[in-house]
């Protein structure tokens, strides 16, 4: 677990690096900011898992400071100190959550128990996500891929039984569904719940085959027996959509996104179906992200700008939202974030006689101080050296 410690008071960083046996309890004090600022900028290119800070400090306080870090960090674990027990600020660690908020002075045993409980927390979080993203999808990916590897000639009684595929005089189809943000309910009782679903689905259309892929994705090949011709089929398609998003709606409140392959009446053509949904799914992802980018080309000076109301704008879980821009652009999504708004920061500085707070407030920072960090940051001179070169030096 790596610990970021946030003070003012350099006798309290000091202390902090001897007060408590770190590498007893498996734990690594990786940095101590004197202020918001200085554990914004470590944090570019140092994540913690826990930041320990204090709330009253000049420059940038603890929760100022947060609030920022926890649109880039949305898993970082917050514990706040604080010399007055002030319910305002209790209330904005509530928001934040927090996993504990300490009034000064705080006895060590208290600290390191606090510690503990967010251990057990990022622990737990991080076994959730390993079981829910890693095993159980590798044992069903793997199956899926296998046999799409080997374009499905390997099917046989044994596999169709498994998978309950039927085809006799009728069609079938390869498909996605993509689930958007659920904030209402842990990942581990999502999958739970996507996997009663599931198996309700296998029930209710016999001869087709539905898994949980993760907690964004489903996949499923659904067949229809004994349908007359495409028409008849798709009819049945579209009344199986209606019915998953009838239960997604009525246990989660959502609607899937689904990605069609061809329609096929042999089991052997299941590959070539694949392959057309992934092309139809990827075709409309290369869609969305091109209609996020110009949606924050648009919204960039908007301060309430993050990853998770993008997210929610487009109907989109963040994480997965994250992972397909850097899958597509190798690049992270508030990364590209902060490069619209430096541009633009930089034009209006070469084009304007704006006062550098101005052009923070243009271009959706609202601490002056952090704009100027961050374009120090990305332009490797200050906004000043910038006005007056009329460049950066290093891009």
């Amino acid at each position: 677990m790596k610990i970021l410690f946030n003070d003012d008071d350099v006798i309290a960083r000091k202390n902090i690096e001897k007060r408590i046996p770190w590498a007893q309890y498996g734990w690594e004090l990786i940095y101590c900011a004197k202020n918001g600022m200085d554990a914004l900028e470590f944090m570019q290119a140092h994540q913690p898992d826990v930041i320990l800070t204090d709330i009253k400090m000049p420059v940038m306080d603890g929760i100022q400071m947060a609030i920022i870090a926890k649109d880039y960090y949305p898993s970082v674990k917050f514990i706040f100190l604080s010399g007055y027990k002030d319910f305002e600020y209790a209330q904005q660690a509530l928001k934040l959550n927090a996993i504990d908020y300490l009034t000064k002075p705080v006895m060590t045993q208290t600290l390191i128990d606090v510690l503990k409980k967010a251990e057990c927390l990022i622990k737990q979080e991080k076994k959730t996500t390993y079981v829910l993203e890693q095993r159980y999808p590798q044992i069903c990916r793997h199956f899926i891929s296998q046999l799409m590897t080997n374009n499905f000639t390997g099917i046989d009684q044994s596999v169709c039984q498994a998978l309950d595929l039927r085809l006799d005089n009728g069609f079938g189809t390869v498909g996605f569904v993509d689930l958007k943000s659920i904030d209402s309910i842990t990942a581990q009782g999502l999958m739970a719940l996507l996997k009663q679903g599931c198996q309700q689905w296998n029930d209710a259309f016999p001869g087709s085959f539905f898994v949980p892929l993760d907690t964004t994705q489903l996949f499923f090949i659904f067949t229809a027996n004994h349908t007359a011709d495409k028409k008849a089929f798709q009819l049945k398609l579209q009344q199986m959509q209606a019915h998953l998003n009838a239960w997604l709606e009525e246990n989660l409140h959502i609607y899937g996104a689904f990605f069609y392959g061809l329609y096929f009446q042999e089991l052997q053509d299941l590959y070539l179906s694949y392959q057309t949904a992934q092309k139809t799914r990827n075709n409309q992802i290369t869609d969305l992200m091109s209609r996020i980018q110009q949606y924050i080309k648009a919204e960039y000076s908007n301060p309430e700008l993050t990853l998770l109301n993008i997210a929610n704008h487009f109907n989109i879980n963040h994480c997965y939202l994250t992972s397909l821009y850097k899958e597509k652009y190798g690049i992270n999504l508030y990364d590209y974030l902060i490069q619209v708004r430096m541009e633009k920061a930089a034009e209006l500085l070469k084009t304007t006689d704006l006062k550098s707070y101005q052009i923070a407030e243009l271009t959706g920072y609202n601490n002056g101080q952090y704009f100027s960090l961050s374009f120090k940051k990305y332009y490797g001179c200050t906004v000043t050296e910038f006005k007056h070169n009329g460049s950066a030096d290093t891009r």
